[in-house]
C-alpha cells in the first residue's frame, strides 16, 4: 500500500512540477498553446473561401468578331475564372503565364467566325500553367467546359435552322450526356477536405516536438535524476506524471480545432464525432510516444528536435491526400502507418464525409494504440539515459 501512495504521490509531484516548469520555460508554451492555435488560425483563414474563385487568364482575340467575344464574355462569366489581361499576339500572353500573373491563356486565331459560318470547325487552343497543380486543373477544366458549351450552343442553333424542334436539335448535338454525382465533398469545397487534414497534422507536429523539448530539457539541464527520484526510479509514472499536462493541453487545444471546424466552419458530419474526438485523444497519445521514441534514438534535443520536425513535415506526403495510395511505391504505403496522423486521417475521413460505422473506426483507433507501446518497449534505455551523465549537457 505504501509503494502504490509513494508512486501516486510521486505522479502528482512530477504533474505540479511540470506546471511550474512550463512557467519558467516559455517555449513549452508556446509548442504545446501559441503554436497550434496561430496555425489554425492562419490555415482557416487562408482558406475560408474555400473554392477558388476568379483566377487570371489572358485572352489573344485575333478574330475580333461578335462570336470571338461572346467566347471571351463566357470565359468572363465563369465563377472559376476571369479575363484579367488581353493581349493581341501569343508571345505577350504566355509573358503573363511565365511571370504568375495568369494561370491560362485562350488563345481564338484569325478566321474563327468565318469558318464557323462555313461549317467548317474553327480551332481554339487552351494554355495552362500546370505547374500549379489546383488553379491549372480549374482554369483547364473552365477553358474546357466553355469551349464545349460554346460549341453545343452553336450545334443547336444549326439544328434548329434545319427545320428541328429543340428538343431534336438538342439531342442532335448530344447524343449521349453522363449523369453525374458527387458523393463526397459534393460541393468541392477545397476547405472541407485540406483544412480538416491540415490542422490535424500540425498538431501532431507541436505535439511530438513539444514531448521531445520537455522530456530533453531534463538532460540538457542535467535535472533528469531529479525527475526520475520523485518517482522512485518508476519511468512509467516519471513519463505519466511529466505528460499529463500536456495531455490535458493539448486535449483542449484539440477540441477547439474540431469545433473549429465543425461548428464554427460547420464542415459537415455524416458519421459520429464522438469517435472522431475519440480518434483525436489517442492520436496525441500516440504522437506523445513518438517523441519518446526520437529521444531514446538520440538523447541529444537538438537533433532530436530535429528529427521531430522533419517527421511532422512529410506526414501530410505520405497521408494519401496529395498522392494516391494506389499509385506509391508498395514501401511508401507501408511506411505511410508509421505517422499516427495517417490513421486518424482514415478515421476522419471515413466518419466525416463518408459516414462509416463505429466498427471501421476500430481498425484505425487501434493502429494508434500501438504507438503507445513505445514508452513501455523504451523505458530502460530512457532511464539509463537519465541516470547516465554521459548523456546530460548535451544540446
Amino acid at each position: 500500500m505504501k509503494s502504490n501512495q509513494s508512486l501516486k504521490k510521486g505522479f502528482w509531484g512530477v504533474v505540479y512540477r511540470e506546471i511550474s516548469m512550463m512557467r519558467q520555460k516559455h517555449l513549452l508554451m508556446w509548442l504545446s498553446i501559441f503554436l497550434p492555435l496561430i496555425s489554425f488560425l492562419f490555415f482557416t483563414s487562408l482558406f475560408s473561401k474555400g473554392v477558388a474563385t476568379d483566377l487570371p487568364v489572358v485572352v489573344v482575340d485575333r478574330d475580333g468578331s461578335s462570336l470571338s467575344r461572346k467566347m471571351t464574355k463566357m470565359v468572363d462569366n465563369t465563377q472559376a475564372m476571369k479575363v484579367a489581361f488581353k493581349e493581341t499576339n501569343l508571345l505577350d500572353a504566355k509573358r503573363h503565364l511565365y511571370e504568375g500573373d495568369a494561370y491560362g491563356i485562350l488563345f481564338i486565331d484569325e478566321g474563327f467566325s468565318k469558318d464557323i459560318y462555313k461549317g467548317i470547325a474553327p480551332r481554339v487552343v487552351g494554355y495552362y500553367n500546370n505547374a500549379y497543380l489546383l488553379p491549372g486543373g480549374l482554369v483547364n477544366k473552365g477553358l474546357t467546359t466553355v469551349v464545349k458549351t460554346f460549341a453545343a450552343g452553336l450545334n443547336i442553333q444549326g439544328n434548329l435552322r434545319k427545320g428541328q424542334n429543340e428538343t431534336q436539335a438538342l439531342i442532335s448535338t448530344v447524343p449521349l450526356s453522363l449523369d453525374t454525382h458527387i458523393w463526397v465533398n459534393p460541393t468541392t469545397n477545397y476547405f472541407y477536405y485540406l483544412v480538416t487534414s491540415l490542422l490535424p497534422v500540425m498538431l501532431q507536429i507541436f505535439v511530438v516536438m513539444c514531448t521531445v523539448y520537455a522530456i530533453g530539457t531534463e538532460f540538457r539541464d542535467r535535472t533528469s535524476t531529479e525527475w526520475l527520484e520523485m518517482t522512485d526510479g518508476n519511468m512509467l509514472i516519471a513519463l505519466a506524471g511529466k505528460l499529463t499536462p500536456y495531455f490535458g493541453i493539448f486535449s483542449i487545444v484539440g477540441f477547439f480545432m474540431n469545433t473549429l471546424l465543425f461548428k464554427m466552419f460547420q464542415v459537415p458530419v455524416i458519421g459520429s464525432l464522438t469517435f472522431v474526438n475519440i480518434g483525436l485523444l489517442v492520436m496525441i497519445l500516440a504522437d506523445m510516444g513518438v517523441g519518446i521514441l526520437f529521444l531514446c534514438l538520440n538523447p541529444s534535443l537538438r537533433m532530436a528536435m530535429s528529427f521531430s520536425s522533419f517527421y511532422g513535415a512529410v506526414a501530410f506526403s505520405f497521408s494519401g491526400l496529395t498522392f494516391p495510395f494506389h499509385s506509391m511505391p508498395s514501401l511508401a504505403v507501408y511506411m505511410s502507418k508509421l505517422w499516427p496522423f495517417s490513421h486518424y486521417l482514415d478515421l476522419l475521413l471515413g466518419q466525416v464525409f463518408r459516414g462509416a460505422s463505429p466498427l471501421d473506426s476500430l481498425l484505425p483507433i487501434g493502429s494508434m494504440l500501438i504507438f503507445l507501446l513505445i514508452p513501455f518497449a523504451f523505458r530502460g534505455k530512457l532511464k539509463r539515459v537519465c541516470l547516465e551523465e554521459k548523456f546530460w549537457g548535451r544540446l
